[in-house]
């Protein structure tokens, strides 16, 4: 695994005897999607308004996904020359061989 991603993992606090390096309030892996995206819509709406209010040309978001945000980020990585192979990983769980393999481990 790249030097820079097991920095960022093993910066993160290690909770109990959890073993998800960003879990959930229950020790679990992450699943508040939902109240997570409410929070960001509630949040990009306020700033709409304060650009609106502010005279600025702004148009609503279109209706948008959580999978939105994946293509995003895979566009991102494209353009800054990472792998297919590595990008399609992103929110994707890969199967067959190819998805057990591991290009090392961080140790926690």
């Amino acid at each position: 695994m790249p030097a820079k991603a097991c920095a960022v993992i093993q910066a993160q606090p290690k909770i109990g005897k959890c073993d998800y390096v960003f879990p959930s309030r229950a020790k679990t892996a992450f699943s508040g999607f939902a109240k997570s995206r409410a929070a960001f819509d509630r949040a990009v709406h306020e700033a709409l308004q304060k650009q609106m209010k502010a005279g600025e040309d702004v148009k609503p978001l279109p209706n948008w996904t959580l999978h939105d945000l994946r293509r995003t980020a895979k566009t991102l990585m494209v353009r800054a020359g990472v792998r297919r192979d590595i990008s399609e990983r992103v929110g994707h769980v890969i199967a067959g061989v190819e998805g057990t393999a591991t290009m090392g481990q961080c140790p926690r």
